[in-house]
Formats: structure tokens, C-alpha cells, sequence
């Protein structure tokens, strides 16, 4: 098949390991169509050189800044017209910007791609306002957007429900995938116990509980991350007495994420759901678990199915919950072997292998309906 992919977040070499698993399975090349910068969690990455024959990369400028729900490729339509791809699967809700626009240039010019889009939603924007600046026309392309699109890849559990209520689409759960060369299992490659953070400081994901908690224990942590929160989860810190407690990292790059894991022994999610925000899948925890580290999550959004029977969950925002948690974990009290059953789930629910074997079918499929009926 002649694929093209197009996806914000593998400007990044190391983020493209499953594309070039399934250009395997695919038996030819595939292209791949990034940006030729992004920018996540304020960190700016430039676009880096694909090593591998089984990419051919495309770098493409682009408009309306680094928002994935904004991005516009200036090159889309030449790089369609090189490639001449029988699908196009982007990794892009329906309501983007960049899903409308090939959306439109397929519409008007090669009407016999088949388009593949993403989406992890979990919140039915049908009766909640679009969290974006610009919702109003985010839900005037969905609108159009949806009437087109061939297929869509659902990587969160509530995102296959909700997209079956609004579309008429074929919906597939292509879980999130995680390099498991990367997040090796570790459970004893630690000095000090030490509970940890990693991700976006935000008040959604609910950092504050997690300090709160730690507030009441004799145990150190390290939060891994940058946002709008950070200086007011210090202050935090420091007016209860426990800023010495807390390392502060700054947001690292993904491939760095399992040195900050190897550190830590338990995980912390403390997600609150929001009137237009709810955890949407958290995919550090299956990449904790895969490391050998236990994982805590609020039962917020997609929590719950994500940790289901290998991690624990406290009711958002309970502090007290949150903190008995931590203390029955690092008192031992909790099953020997569970960090090796998780780390098995992992390897058996979300490894790229499995994506990869999902995504294929799917594409093929797709492609052969579209010559069964010329």
C-alpha cells in the first residue's frame, strides 16, 4: 500500500518507531509528512533526519503556530501530489484545522485517497463547548469533516463510544503505543523511594493533591514538568513545610522520560476532570508500569481503565486517600508480584507490535473496499 502519514509529534526521530514497524509489516516504504519544528511543553524541537530507508520523510513549514488544533502544512498539496498515497492516515482529531484542510485537497483533487483521522476524545463537545479559543469554527469543520472521513483511530477507551454516537464511521481502537526497548523493566534499579510526577503542571492534572499528600508522609518526591502552575505548586510547597521534599525537574524530551521513571518507585496521577477536561488516557502510566514502577491514579477520564487491576486509584481530590495509598505501598503492602503482571499487561495490551497489527488491517481493508468497488 502507499501510505502517507502525517503526524505534528514525529518531527522527533524517536517518535516515529511505529511507523517505521508498520512500513515493515507493509512490506514497502512509507511516508511520513511532520512539521519542520514543534514546540511540546515549551520545548522546541527542530526537524531531525530519518536514518532508516523504511521512512521517507517529509518537512513541511506551516501555519497558525504550534497548537495541534490550529496547524495548517504549507505543503500538503505537493507532498500529495509526490507521494500519490492510496491512504492518508492523520493523526489529527476531526475537528482540526489540518484534518480539514486534506480533507478539502482530497475532496477537490485526489478523490480516491481514503482518509484515516485520530482522536482521543473523551467529553461529547456536542453538549460541551470545544476547549479551544477558536471552538466556534473547530465545530463548523467537524461538521464538514465528518461527512468524509474513511475510518477513524480511537487511541482512548471513551473516544470509541463517543465517535460511534456522532459519526457514521468505521472506528477502530488502536491503543497508544510505547516502545518497550526504551521503557525497560526496572523494579530494582532504585536507591531512595521516592514518589513522582511526570507531565504538564496544570490545574487539571491535579499537582497540588499530589503535594498535599506528600505533606503528610516521610518520603521525598520529584515532579517532572513544566506550565502555568509551577510557581504557584512551590509556594505550595514551601507553606507546608516541605519544599526540601520536592525535586523540581523541568519538562524533558520522551526518550529522556525513563531515566526520571528509573528514579522513582511509585507514579502519581492526580488528574480532576473539568467541565471540558478529563484525563484522557494518561499514557505515563502504562509507560511506569512497563518501567517496573508502581502507579496511582484519580479516577478521573480514562484512569481507571487504564490501571484497571495493576495499579490503585483514590477518589479525586482525596488527599487522605492519595497519601494512605502511597504509605501501603512503600510499607509492602501490596502483592509481591504485581509490577511483573503489569509490566506483562503492558507488553501485551500496548506494545507497537500490537498497534502496528491493528493499524494494518485496518489500512488494508480500507484500501482493498476502495478497489473492490472501481
Amino acid at each position: 500500500m502507499k501510505i502517507l502519514i502525517i503526524d505534528n509529534l514525529a518531527v522527533k526521530s524517536s517518535r516515529r518507531e511505529i511507523y517505521r514497524e508498520l512500513a515493515k509489516k507493509n512490506g514497502e516504504a512509507i511516508s511520513l509528512l511532520v512539521p519542520d519544528s514543534w514546540k511540546e511543553q515549551g520545548i522546541l524541537t527542530k526537524y531531525e533526519e530519518e536514518k532508516s530507508d523504511l521512512l521517507k520523510v517529509y518537512a513541511s513549514p506551516f501555519l497558525f503556530g504550534y497548537r495541534h488544533q490550529r496547524i495548517i502544512y504549507t505543503k500538503l498539496k505537493s507532498i500529495l501530489e509526490l507521494v500519490q498515497p492510496e491512504v492518508v492516515f492523520i493523526s489529527s482529531e476531526p475537528e482540526n484545522f489540518n484534518t480539514y484542510h486534506l480533507v478539502r485537497l482530497v475532496n477537490k483533487y485526489f478523490q480516491n485517497i481514503k482518509i484515516v483521522c485520530a482522536t482521543w476524545r473523551n467529553i461529547d463537545y456536542r453538549f460541551n463547548a470545544y476547549p479551544y479559543k477558536l471552538g466556534f469554527l473547530n465545530k463548523i469543520i467537524e461538521r464538514y469533516t465528518i461527512k468524509k472521513i474513511n475510518l477513524c483511530v480511537a487511541h482512548s477507551y471513551s473516544a470509541v463510544d463517543i465517535m460511534q454516537q456522532i459519526s457514521s464511521w468505521e472506528i477502530v481502537f488502536v491503543p497508544p503505543a510505547i516502545d518497550l526497548k526504551i521503557f525497560t523493566f526496572n523494579p530494582l534499579g532504585r536507591k531512595d523511594y521516592v514518589v513522582g510526577y511526570i507531565g504538564r503542571l496544570s490545574k487539571e492534572k491535579g499537582v497540588d493533591i499530589l503535594i498535599k499528600a506528600i505533606s503528610k508522609l516521610d518520603i521525598t518526591c520529584l515532579i517532572v514538568g513544566r506550565g502555568a502552575e509551577k510557581n504557584y505548586l512551590k509556594s505550595l510547597a514551601s507553606d507546608l513545610g516541605i519544599a526540601d521534599k520536592i525535586t523540581w525537574v523541568d519538562a524533558v524530551q520522551y526518550e529522556e522520560v525513563p531515566l526520571y521513571l528509573n528514579q522513582i518507585q511509585i507514579l502519581v496521577l492526580p488528574s480532576r476532570t473539568t467541565r471540558k477536561w478529563k484525563e484522557q488516557f494518561g499514557r505515563i502510566l502504562i509507560e511506569a508500569m512497563a518501567s517496573g514502577v508502581y502507579v496511582i491514579g484519580a479516577n478521573s477520564g480514562d484512569i481507571p481503565k487504564v490501571v484497571g487491576e495493576y495499579g490503585f486509584l483514590f477518589k479525586e481530590e482525596d488527599v487522605d486517600e492519595l497519601s494512605n495509598l502511597i504509605e501501603r505501598i512503600k510499607n509492602n503492602q501490596v502483592p509481591d508480584e504485581l509490577l511483573l503482571k503489569a509490566r506483562k499487561m503492558v507488553e501485551e495490551n500496548y506494545s507497537i507490535e500490537k498497534a502496528v497489527n491493528v493499524m494494518y488491517e485496518s489500512f488494508r481493508k480500507l484500501v482493498q473496499k476502495n478497489m473492490n468497488s472501481l
